[in-house]
């Protein structure tokens, strides 16, 4: 005899990666670093941005976006915090440099934490460098 499927009012169970699911609405972890980069790179079409198509899928496209001379690498989490690697900056500076551009990582924050959940990380000389070339206009963002 074979095994029928269950339903509760009227929904037919839907295969996910997971196994069964009734409730498919909230986004994948794919989906939600995707949107990450999206974001990111939305924000940054005035200076240049990109997505990088087919990030991390095909070998010779580092990153995940591309903004004026910086290259990104997206990482975020639901969680209250990311762990940042020798590893993870060590990749990010080593496929930045492939492409002679400056490495960064995004970081996006799901947590409940309130305030900034979105930052980036660059290199400290890098940092400096910025602040040199704006001068006494930085005082406007602080």
């Amino acid at each position: 005899m074979p095994r029928s499927g269950f339903s509760l009012g009227g929904d037919s169970p839907r295969k996910s990666s997971k196994g069964f699911n009734l409730e498919d609405k909230e986004p994948t972890k794919r989906q939600k670093s995707m949107a990450q980069e999206d974001r990111l790179a939305a924000r940054a079409r005035q200076s240049q941005g990109r997505r990088v198509p087919a990030s991390g899928a095909i070998p010779g496209m580092p990153g995940d976006v591309e903004v004026f001379r910086f290259l990104l690498e997206a990482k975020r989490t639901d969680s209250a915090g990311l762990y940042l690697s020798e590893v993870k900056l060590g990749k990010a500076e080593d496929e930045a440099v492939g492409k002679a551009m400056v490495p960064g990582i995004a970081h996006e924050l799901g947590g409940k934490k309130k305030g900034r959940q979105n930052w980036i990380t660059i290199p400290e000389d890098v940092f400096f460098a910025m602040l040199d070339a704006v001068g006494g206009e930085a005082e406007k963002w602080a």
